[in-house]
């Protein structure tokens, strides 16, 4: 079963709901790390956490399609479960890139790097059951939740960050072997998300890997900021 083209009309047709399931290339190319490849992003000119996302054209309520549509960006014509294979790999580069620097935040209302790591598993966590209860039952609904509480209430700036990715790592690759072995036909499967309407199982797949991509390029510029805070402290003026 091919996921690795996201040309191919199975992957861009299915599961876009609310729309007539187009899907509109973003408007600007940008380079990350991870995983040394070229994609391309819609422009948005702040992007942290989910509470800092003020723009209405990609918010994931307000605006379900844009929100979705940034997150496909990321993917580009990516494979999708290439993609997120790679996901761990980075998150452990990431850790070690850190240091001392992990549990820090660039500004009091934006996520350390732990933090966005705590976040990707959380989705993991919430991501399995999604396609599971899509895959089992027919139409199930997908219930939304608050990442912010979570990553504030599972105290993730505290966390072993090799726990976290351990988990994240045994989730993931789960969920990879469970889309190895379906069908074309289960890509179409969809659930009812009480926030953003139907999404199917074949869109979720892309759409995490796009998350993957959105919150390792956010856990890069947290870094960056850090880093360049303690460098600005230390600089004689």
């Amino acid at each position: 079963m091919p996921f690795g083209n996201a040309t191919d009309a199975g992957w861009l047709q299915v599961g876009i709901g609310g729309s007539d399931g187009s899907y509109f290339p973003p408007a600007r190319a940008w380079r990350s790390s991870f995983p040394g490849r070229h994609w391309t992003c819609p422009p948005v000119s702040r992007i942290g956490h989910h509470r800092a996302m003020t723009d209405s054209a990609t918010d994931p309520i307000q605006s379900p399609d844009g929100y979705r549509n940034m997150l496909l960006g990321y993917l580009s014509d990516d494979d999708p479960a290439k993609v997120q294979a790679a996901t761990v790999a980075r998150l452990r580069e990431l850790v070690a890139e850190a240091g001392t620097d992990l549990r820090t935040r660039p500004e009091p209302t934006e996520w350390s790097v732990i933090e966005c790591i705590g976040h990707l598993t959380d989705s993991e966590v919430v991501t399995s059951a999604r396609v599971r209860w899509i895959l089992a039952e027919d139409e199930p609904q997908i219930i939304g939740y608050d990442q912010d509480l979570w990553v504030d209430g599972l105290r993730h700036d505290r966390d072993d960050p090799d726990a976290l990715i351990a988990l994240f790592d045994a989730l993931r690759s789960a969920n990879l072997t469970l889309l190895s072995t379906r069908s074309a036909a289960d890509l179409e499967r969809f659930g009812r998300h009480n926030e953003r309407g139907p999404e199917s199982y074949g869109l979720m797949i892309r759409l995490t890997a796009g998350h993957d991509r959105f919150h390792v390029a956010q856990a890069e510029r947290a870094l960056a900021a850090v880093r360049e805070a303690s460098q600005a402290a230390v600089e004689p003026r």
